[in-house]
């Protein structure tokens, strides 16, 4: 009996019937123990029922389960329940390779990339022993993005019913679906198993199977895939294996734009005699991450005679036998080479539910959260338990089934390794620090300057370098930390993401949009990359680094320290920390690690997808209420106009980091567009007739003026090489106020007055060696709040304008983004705690002197239910301060991270197709 919606088989409850085969039901579920959507398989009866052979399964799904890879459909575990037993399995979404074929044929550059990641799937499962033998285009799922799972690996395998050899098969079935043909005894000689139109001929005749049949249905796929239709067909089962065995594919029906290689592999797969079939899926993989065909036939001649005839005619036996010598000469030292096999694995972060995330970075972690010791043995990376926000860091050897928690490591982040492999650093609680890999104490290494913190690596010189803000660099037994750039910085506001290069004589790292060196000897700087970012070194000679969500390599002499070579694109959708809404979460870093051994692991997720978002009013008890003709879209930095009518905001571009400035009126519900060649962090002039905005490239924003009504042009208001962020422009003041830094040491406030008849020249109010943001006026311009982050975590603050006075601290557990009511009797902050977003107010009870009462809260929210932005604040007050609006962040598209990406002997394929 089908299973309802809402039941349940352990923690899984049944979402919705999948489908149905000669394996059971599938249905989707919910785990929810891990939160997860899974696939569950009811086995048929008559296998639960036999103690011996579901044995049998429960060996095949161990063997499975431990077959990890990137385009191999996992396997959760075996559940009994309720008197079923049932398979719970990876929940693969998107279309079935078979939905995509019946659309027509798929050209061939897109075709070529499917299969090659349908080999690579194969190779690892015959690596392991583990034949398909039921590879055909419904068992295999392509996403949008081109990535493959191929699913139902082994499971015929348990069909399996000691001492029967019958074939139980019905040669008059209908076979316009390509049925599964199935037997009581699938695993012997003399049982015929599999999808008719896809079946070797060794399978037809009920013969032995290995390898060798999976390679044959690989061949039929590849035909199938490139022309739209079947290698192999028939009305009835009889008529399609009559087919298998007796006749061959029509070849002409290959489209012409194949490469001619690639039609001989498909021809030597399809050969019916196994001693000629290609041996090895191996094979099919490594010419298809070819570049260049073995043999091309020459051009069509018109006319031929003789022995020319004869040497024409031979052609393609020349260009078999061209290939089988090339095909040999690539296997023998595969096969006796010293060099590494390269293994793709996948790996699971159990005991952790997953990799934890930043606090505003949705389901995903903004800093670096895996790292490789040299010997490439164990991986350790940050994780979170299941309803818990708290990270830690995890240890997992390759060799062991699940990983094991570091003691004293909570709230830990961007994890990086020492050179001899036997520490491991990392940041918590504003410092850096190290444990043994195994455990125990942990040291501390150094306090971290006030400001953010934007990664840190372990030199092969002792010492970690690290950037906050800047670079630095300080002893990895502890001490005080050292600046090692005192120049201005060559590009960008901020250096990211440090990685000393053998021989210590040179630094990398990112300044956007960049990869900079900095040779240490004299400080020098100059661009090594453009457009990359998170640049590390491989001992092959390669420089690998990230651009926007692909993992690129390019040739790097370390003695001269120059790129000398091409990049090439060599792993596509690494999680990318590119295009995060908040500011802090762009961090550029890559979710991958390297180790000396050549082994590589990753995070597949590529850069942040575009948030959606909805404006929202909510009250000062936290109810909601959407505004009309303003959702679905990735809204920042809403403004509210002087009258209360009209919305000023930016909005990003869909697949870019770049914003426009737009308004959206209250009334009529429309969004018009304001600035067309870009623009963020928009505030409207105390009469609402003008909007100040920021523009600029690479981050290099100056201040910009533009009629509120989209007239005219737009004026340029100040001229520096630093970032400027306006954040308040206030009526009682007429100037605004906006952020800067004077000194890559430092940073500042700073006022541009306006109204004058001269020309405006900003002045710096304050300045700070620890972070400042989210300068206010109070609406008579007699006082100034912002956020400092000098007594170790950010807190508001107010300061009297234009001074001097002593300033009053406002938050007492965390503030930001100050708002004054209109009337300037309050000011609203956000606070934040781990699983929830506070909103304060504090009243003003007199500005001479300026009284501030103790701040009492308004309502909480969960965190990440509404969007929080830095350096300016992401949320606005009405004038009364009754009602807040707000940007409620829509459900994400983004999943948790729960599995990780191993590739054993790595750098042998990235010297392949890299080469120095």
């Amino acid at each position: 009996m089908p299973l309802a919606a809402g039941s349940r088989l352990g923690p899984h409850e049944i979402v919705a019937p999948l489908g149905a085969g000669g394996m059971g039901e599938v249905y989707r579920a919910t785990d929810t123990r891990l939160k997860r959507q899974v696939a569950i398989k009811i086995l048929p009866a008559d296998l639960a029922a036999d103690p011996a052979r579901l044995a049998r399964f429960q060996r095949e799904a161990e063997v499975l389960a431990s077959l990890n890879h990137p385009q191999i459909g996992a396997i959760y575990g075996l559940e009994e329940s309720n008197g079923l037993t049932a398979l719970v399995m990876e929940l693969v979404e998107g279309a079935t390779l078979a939905d995509r074929i019946a659309q027509g044929p798929i050209p061939v550059d897109e075709a070529l990339p499917i299969a090659r990641q349908i080999a690579d799937a194969l190779e690892a499962a015959h690596d392991q022993g583990i034949v398909h033998r039921d590879l055909k285009p419904a068992n295999i799922k392509v996403r949008d993005d081109g990535h493959v799972k191929v699913l139902d690996f082994g499971l015929a395998k348990a069909r399996e019913r000691s001492g029967d050899s019958s074939s139980g098969i019905n040669l008059t079935a209908n076979v316009s679906a390509s049925p599964t043909l199935a037997s009581p005894a699938v695993s012997q000689a003399g049982v015929i198993l599999g999808t008719a139109a896809y079946m070797s001929p060794e399978q037809a005749r009920g013969r032995a199977v290995d390898k060798r049949t999976d390679v044959w249905a690989f061949g039929a796929l590849l035909y199938e895939m490139l022309t739209g239709r079947r290698a192999f067909d028939g009305e009835d089962v009889g008529e399609l294996i009559a087919a298998v065995l007796k006749t061959t594919p029509d070849w002409s029906a290959i489209p012409a734009d194949v490469p001619p290689h690639v039609v001989t592999l498909v021809k030597r797969c399809l050969e019916k005699d196994l001693k000629m079939r290609i041996g090895d899926i191996a094979v099919a993989r490594f010419l298809l991450s070819s570049d260049a065909p073995i043999a091309a036939p020459p051009p069509a001649a018109t006319s031929v005679s003789g022995g020319t005839a004869r040497a024409v005619r031979q052609l393609p036996w020349i260009a078999a036998a061209l290939l089988v010598g090339v095909l040999a000469g690539w296997l023998l030292p595969r096969r006796t080479s010293d060099a590494r096999p390269v293994t793709h694995l996948q790996m699971d972060v159990l005991p952790a539910a997953q990799i934890a995330v930043s606090l505003f970075a949705g389901e995903r972690p903004a800093r670096i959260s895996i790292a490789l010791t040299p010997d490439g043995r164990r991986v350790v990376f940050v994780g979170s338990l299941a309803g818990s926000p708290v990270s830690r860091l995890y240890e997992r050897s390759l060799d062991r089934v699940d990983a094991a928690p570091l003691a004293g490591t909570d709230g830990a982040t961007a994890p990086f390794i020492s050179p001899d492999g036997e520490w491991v650093g990392f940041v918590a609680d504003n410092k850096i620090k190290k444990v043994g890999l195994g455990g125990g104490a942990v040291n501390a290494v150094c306090d971290l300057p006030p400001g953010p913190f934007w990664g840190a690596s372990w030199g092969e010189d002792g010492n970690v370098y690290f950037a906050s803000r800047t670079l630095f660099k300080v002893p990895s037994g502890g001490g005080t930390p050292v600046a090692v750039t005192t120049a201005a910085p060559l590009k960008g506001d901020r250096q990211l993401l440090p990685q000393l290069l053998p021989g210590g004589k040179a630094l990398l790292f990112t300044a956007l949009p960049d990869i900079v060196l900095l040779t240490l000897a004299d400080g020098r700087q100059r661009t090594l990359i453009e457009g990359g970012t998170d640049a590390r070194y491989v001992d092959t000679g390669h420089l690998v680094y990230m651009k926007s969500g692909t993992l690129m390599a390019v040739p790097f002499d370390v003695k001269s320290l120059q790129v000398t070579g091409a990049p090439l694109a060599v792993i596509e959708g690494v999680m990318h920390g590119v295009n995060a809404g908040n500011g802090n979460d762009e961090t550029e870093v890559g979710q991958f690690s390297i180790s000396k051994s050549g082994t590589i692991v990753y995070a597949l997720g590529g850069i942040v997808p575009n948030r959606r978002a909805t404006l929202t009013w909510v009250d000062r008890h936290g109810n909601a209420q959407p505004l009309a003709g303003a959702s679905g879209r990735p809204f920042y930095n809403p403004r509210l106009s002087p009258d209360g009518r009209r919305i000023l905001m930016a909005i990003r571009r869909d697949g870019s980091r770049d914003t426009d400035v737009w308004v959206h009126d209250t009334e009529r519900g429309t969004t018009t567009r304001l600035t067309l060649d870009g623009g963020s962090y928009p505030l409207w002039s105390p009469d609402g007739a003008r909007v100040i905005y920021a523009l600029g490239q690479n981050r290099a924003a100056n201040l910009y003026m533009i009629s509120a009504d989209g007239s005219g042009k737009a004026e340029r208001l100040t001229t520096s090489d630093v970032p400027q962020t306006p954040t308040s422009w206030s009526p009682g003041a007429n100037a605004i106020a906006f952020l800067q830094r004077p000194t890559p040491d430092t940073f500042g406030i700073y006022v541009l007055p306006m109204g004058g008849s001269s020309v405006p020249k900003p002045s710096l109010f304050l300045e700070s060696r620890v972070a400042l943001s989210f300068a206010e006026f109070s609406p008579d311009g007699r006082w100034m709040a912002y956020v400092s982050s000098e007594s170790g975590r950010s807190e508001v603050y107010v300061l009297p304008y234009p001074g001097p006075g002593p300033k009053i601290q406002v938050s007492t557990m965390f503030g930001g983004e100050p708002v004054w009511t209109a009337h300037g009797r309050e000011l609203l902050f956000r606070g934040a705690t781990e699983k929830t977003m506070p909103i304060f107010a504090a009243a003003i009870d007199g500005v001479s002197p300026l009284r501030v009462g103790v701040p009492h809260l308004l309502f909480e929210s969960k965190n990440g239910e509404y969007d929080r932005t830095v350096p300016d604040r992401a949320w606005d007050a009405s004038a009364d301060g009754q009602r807040l609006l707000l940007v409620k962040n829509d459900p994400t598209a983004d999943k948790p991270v729960t599995t990780l990406h191993v590739v054993l002997g790595w750098t042998e394929e990235l010297k392949r197709r890299v080469r120095n």
